[in-house]
């Protein structure tokens, strides 16, 4: 694993407020100076301000999470402490409340792109009510997303205006209609199946959607919402936390030479895509339900590049059944988080079982690797466990500590050890790179 920095962990900084305000106007004119000397824009909450920080270098980039670590701290002790598990709470509740609503009726589409709107004429076309629109973006509003430049009138910021991308719109639509209605119920489904049940059909999705079967099964009976879950996953590949950007600058494909990769649980295959633009001899095939391997390959559909078809090909595979292609390597991203510890045992022995006949063979798991407790600065920390508790609610799965993944795969076959761990940096994800140690064969 990397070295920590200087500031790495949260426990590092001082819990002086004098001490913290200036470390914050320190790592404020670091961060301001790079930008000026890379010919970046400032931050702007102006809905032409830049929607995301661009990726200069790892220094720059500690820097930014360490003035944001600071500053949390700072208005967390400058916080009364009952606020803080209380209104602050009170808070969050109705930033859902007030998301769920302009996601709803989509008032961001009818908002200008420059220029302003009168509440009243915002109303009359989202067929919504004054008052209630007027409420709702106000609340917006203290968290700078939509602005009201004069009395009456709404605007866009830098962040309410992202919500016209299809992407972030799909995502705030998600977080605010289904995870919120998910976890409401999550009480419910412990008291029905106990706190102990890891069957992924036992979960607090099933609650909230009256369902008994497993999260994508259930998908597979839901054209729109199953085409609105694929284009949020190509979303969230793209973008800065966990695109291929971060995927590519971590780990040396190219070095791989010719090799076939089968891409397990890959989806559309967003992943083999971008792999294969780096090495130009890997040649890839995309295993999925086959429900989605036979939309991804369809040429209406496919969302790869007609100059990559003839090295990507897809098949229709379930990772629980038996491996059927021997290749030299296997790759999973994103895919064991969604399953319960059992599950991902018979998934990774079943490739493991391939492995041991392909001499050489490795295995790539690209997904969170949980810190200790403040081992991270929690600006880092806390997207991490918000996804842990995001896979339990829906899945009854989990993100892992490393020593948890080991465990794992040692469960999935006794030879399957760890080669090397390669944090990717601006994502929470860590490629971790597995061999069969012949030794335990």
């Amino acid at each position: 694993m990397e070295p920590q920095v200087k500031f790495a962990a949260a426990t590092d900084f001082p819990q002086d407020i004098v001490a913290l305000g200036k470390l914050c106007s320190d790592l404020a004119t670091q961060v301001s100076s790079k930008l000026s000397e890379t010919g970046h824009p400032q931050p702007s909450f102006a809905a032409d301000g830049p929607s995301v920080f661009p990726i200069l270098d790892q220094d720059f980039e500690n820097k930014r999470n360490q003035l944001r670590e600071a500053s949390k701290m700072l208005y967390e002790l400058t916080t009364n402490p009952e606020d803080l598990v209380t209104r602050e709470l009170w808070a969050k509740v109705h930033d859902i409340n007030a998301f769920s609503y302009i996601v709803k009726y989509k008032l961001a589409e009818h908002v200008p792109i420059n220029g302003k709107i009168s509440y009243t004429q915002l109303a009359q076309k989202a067929s919504t009510g004054h008052g209630l629109t007027r409420k709702m973006l106000r609340h917006l509003m203290t968290l700078r997303v939509f602005a009201e430049p004069e009395p009456e009138t709404v605007k866009h910021t830098a962040a309410s205006k992202l919500l016209l991308d299809r992407g972030t719109f799909l995502n705030t639509k998600f977080i605010s209609h289904d995870t919120f209605q998910t976890a409401a119920v999550h009480l419910k489904a412990l008291e029905k199946w106990g706190h102990e049940t890891r069957a992924p059909n036992e979960t607090a999705h099933n609650i909230a959607h009256n369902s008994d079967k497993p999260f994508f099964e259930w998908l597979r009976d839901e054209p729109k919402g199953a085409q609105d879950f694929a284009d949020l996953m190509a979303y969230l590949f793209k973008s800065s936390a966990r695109g291929h950007t971060s995927l590519l600058e971590s780990y040396d494909w190219n070095k791989l030479g010719k090799i076939t990769m089968v891409d397990v649980g890959g989806s559309s295959g967003h992943c083999s895509i971008a792999i294969a633009k780096v090495n130009p001899d890997m040649t890839f095939i995309v295993q999925d339900l086959p429900n989605i391997a036979a939309q991804s390959s369809d040429p209406a559909t496919t969302i790869v590049p007609p100059e990559l078809r003839d090295r990507i090909t897809f098949q229709g595979h379930d990772m629980l059944e038996e491996q059927p292609v021997l290749a030299d390597a296997y790759f999973m991203r994103m895919v064991l988080h969604d399953w319960p510890d059992d599950f991902c045992v018979k998934a990774l022995a079943n490739i493991a079982k391939a492995m041991a006949r392909r001499q050489g063979s490795r295995l790539y798991i690209v997904d969170s690797v949980l810190p200790a407790p403040s081992e991270l600065l929690t600006v880092l920390e806390r997207p991490m466990r918000v996804a842990d508790l995001q896979m339990t609610i829906i899945h009854n799965g989990m993100e892992r500590q490393l020593d948890e993944w080991d465990a794992l795969f040692r469960r999935g076959h006794q030879a399957l050890a760890i080669q090397r761990v390669v944090r990717m940096p601006q994502s929470p994800h860590a490629i971790i790179e597995l061999q069969l140690d012949e030794k335990l064969l």
